[in-house]
């Protein structure tokens, strides 16, 4: 979008075309960070991302893989439980454990999420 791509268009480049490397942007805010140093580069105008929304991209990046891990937590001890019988306490008691975590964390990734899309929003739409 800001460098000159439709909506849809940087949204197919973004989730289709963009490879896994250390060089890829890991969310929105490292793309468009990327973009405006690309604009900066190049003499074009550029609309600065403000500090809190990166912060905002961040937290949402941070709580994602935190909800992957802890989903790949809960699996795992569910593995250890099927078939087995009676569960094994102490497993039942991490595995408990965990989805609450999960829980928690699913939550506090939606807050974020709105969040930031609130932000964005903002963002996007204003003169700056």
């Amino acid at each position: 979008l800001e460098l000159g791509y439709s909506p849809e268009a940087a949204n197919f480049v973004l989730t289709v075309k963009t490879e896994e490397s250390p060089f890829s942007p890991a969310n929105y805010g490292e793309y468009i960070d990327m973009a405006e140093k690309y604009r900066r580069a190049a003499g074009l105008e550029v609309k600065t991302m403000p500090e809190e929304l990166k912060q905002a991209a961040a937290a949402v990046l941070k709580l994602d893989n935190d909800v992957k891990r802890l989903t790949a937590e809960v699996k795992h001890y569910e593995d250890q439980i099927i078939g087995v019988a009676p569960e094994p306490a102490e497993i039942v008691l991490e595995r408990d454990a965990r989805k609450a975590e999960l829980a928690n964390a699913e939550l506090s990734l939606a807050e974020a999420k709105t969040r930031y899309e609130t932000l964005l929003a903002r963002w996007r739409h204003s003169g700056q």
